[in-house]
């Protein structure tokens, strides 16, 4: 069996879009965002969560995720896409 590479999406602004784990479900989490502009990512139709203490921002996988993965992308372009390693956050 032949597994992808991971891969996260550089976006405007040192954000990463990258796909996790939490509380054992696969969830796309966005990495690197200013915290004083959670609530307006809230807005826009990302989830939240406390995950180790620190606050934790999600597209949703279903519903309309598509529309707000195209939201945020349009607000926070793709700079490049690179490899992860293991331990990237």
């Amino acid at each position: 069996m032949v597994r992808a590479m991971p891969m996260a999406l550089c976006l405007a602004e040192r954000q990463r879009n990258q796909r996790g784990l939490a509380m054992r479900l696969h969830r796309i989490e966005l990495a690197g965002f200013n915290p004083l502009g959670a609530e307006s990512l809230k807005a826009m139709g990302l989830m939240s969560g406390i995950i180790s203490w620190r606050l934790s921002l999600f597209v949703p996988t279903r519903g309309d995720g598509p529309a707000i993965l195209a939201r945020l992308l349009e607000r926070f372009p793709i700079s490049r896409v690179e490899a992860r390693t293991a331990g990237a956050v």
